[in-house]
């Protein structure tokens, strides 16, 4: 986990190499055919990186975003009136079937579908009509790591693309080496202070 965690600088510094032109036809298409509402498709940690993307497309971007729960699109099959809007899926292997089964009915009633997948040729990306690699490689540890931050990074990048920030942008490649710099840090103060701790909560708000 550690190793992978360590990973992250080259799995971001790889997207930088390779994702402008994609996030830049994608955000050329939201910004032609602007959408009213988000939604974001994920379950686990993709789910807790979506909401990231969540309040960073709210607080740059101004459109609302919405987290769908995937059995009311295929499960319960519910007339969802999503024409003209945007769904993403985000995802580290883009295999479980309800993930891509919603993804694959949103974009059958009209909703432009995005997915977010660190894995290569996944059905997720089939199902969608732009996909967005994550670029992180394969993901060795439980929970995931690399793959995780891969998922922010992309996300920033993509919201910095839609609402052409340049300052965001720049931010973004700055990130693999202030990742460099957090795994050089001591942090051994930090673990003598938590390791006979059973549980921990993280209090924030926003990004």
């Amino acid at each position: 986990m550690l190793e992978e965690a360590l990973a992250s600088c080259d799995a971001v510094a790889a997207q930088l190499q390779r994702l402008d032109p994609m996030l830049e036809e994608i955000a050329g298409r939201l910004r032609r055919q602007p959408p009213q509402v988000a939604m974001t498709i994920a379950r686990g940690s993709s789910d807790h990186a979506a909401s990231y993307f969540a309040y960073l497309a709210m607080q740059h971007v101004g459109i609302p975003v919405a987290s769908l729960p995937m059995s009311v699109v295929t499960l319960l099959q519910a007339p969802m009136k999503v024409s003209g809007q945007v769904a993403f899926g985000f995802s580290q292997s883009g295999q479980s079937p309800d993930l891509v089964n919603s993804l694959r009915l949103l974009r059958k009633r009209g909703a432009l579908s995005i997915s977010m997948v660190n894995a290569e040729d996944s059905p997720l990306e089939a199902a969608c009509e732009f996909h967005v690699p994550l670029c992180a490689g394969p993901e060795l540890s439980v929970a995931a790591t690399k793959s995780f931050i891969a998922t922010l990074s992309a996300s920033a990048q993509l919201v910095g693309h839609w609402n052409q920030e340049a300052d965001l942008l720049q931010a973004c490649q700055a990130l693999p080496e202030g990742l460099r710099d957090a795994a050089r840090q001591d942090w051994r103060l930090a673990v003598d202070a938590l390791k006979g701790s059973q549980r921990l909560m993280v209090i924030g708000r926003g990004a």
